[in-house]
């Protein structure tokens, strides 16, 4: 098998179990586990009702034997499969439409060494970029209000313990000392998984988001991290900003939805 594409396989499947318990949608505790059905693993999370969470990864022509028992685990509504972009033949396709699911949307991963990707941000002028800690959970909280999230005050308290951590590193940046964008980089033993990169209106286009890119990219060098990974909607500002850090296109995912 491809090392790289096992470690992609393994850091989204923990990220996957850590979203489950984070989640600011849903007060309920997850009940997330991971099941392997021949070579599929299906993630599996009653408490969740989105298809995120309720998944199939990895259908491949050979093993569309193995679909409908790893479909069988999962609710019949808000369900995703997840298909590498090699793996999309016909029978595939078929077998999917069949089983009433129609693409969403393609997604691409990329990876690379964070020892030979780290750089010095470059910083807009009046811009800094901060790492926060804990005791800034809250107010890293409040940005994802300011930015749309919905979080009820019962659900900010339950799950303000998994924000701003040093497994879910929370980086930020300033415009004259006001927070006007953020990311973070998830690890997972010596993996990391660059995700959240999130821009307020009205300071799009400064270079904000590459910026920050870098700077995680310096503490997985410094945290001596051996691999990271993004996932990137394909031909995105995301994907131009992490080519040019030096991140390498490594898998592209047809994403199947039904319900």
């Amino acid at each position: 098998m491809n090392t790289r594409l096992d470690q992609q396989r393994m850091l989204d499947l923990a990220y996957a179990r850590f979203n489950a318990m984070r989640t600011l949608g849903d007060e309920r505790p997850s009940a997330f586990r991971l099941e392997r059905i021949g070579a599929l693993d299906v993630t599996v999370d009653p408490a969740r009702q989105s298809s995120y969470s309720n998944r199939v990864v990895g259908l491949t022509a050979a093993s569309l034997r193995d679909l409908d028992a790893a479909l069988a685990r999962l609710p019949d509504t808000s369900v995703r499969v997840e298909v590498e972009a090699e793996a999309e033949t016909r029978g595939v396709l078929a077998a999917l439409s069949e089983r009433g699911f129609e693409k969403s949307v393609d997604l691409l991963w990329l990876d690379g060494d964070p020892s030979k990707l780290a750089a010095e941000p470059v910083l807009p002028s009046g811009a800094r970029i901060e790492r926060w800690q804990h005791d800034r959970a809250g107010e890293y909280l409040d940005l994802l209000a300011r930015s749309g999230v919905e979080i009820p005050e019962q659900v900010r308290d339950l799950r303000r313990q998994h924000y701003v951590t040093d497994t879910f590193r929370t980086f930020v940046a300033t415009m004259d000392g006001t927070p006007v964008a953020w990311s973070t980089l998830f690890v997972h033993g010596a993996l990391g998984l660059l995700g959240n990169a999130m821009t307020l209106e009205g300071h799009e286009r400064q270079g904000l988001h590459l910026s920050l890119l870098h700077a995680r990219l310096r503490d997985a060098a410094n945290l001596g991290l051996s691999w990271l990974a993004s996932d990137v909607l394909p031909n995105t500002t995301s994907q131009r900003n992490c080519e040019r850090a030096g991140l390498r296109p490594l898998v592209t995912l047809g994403l199947y939805e039904r319900g």
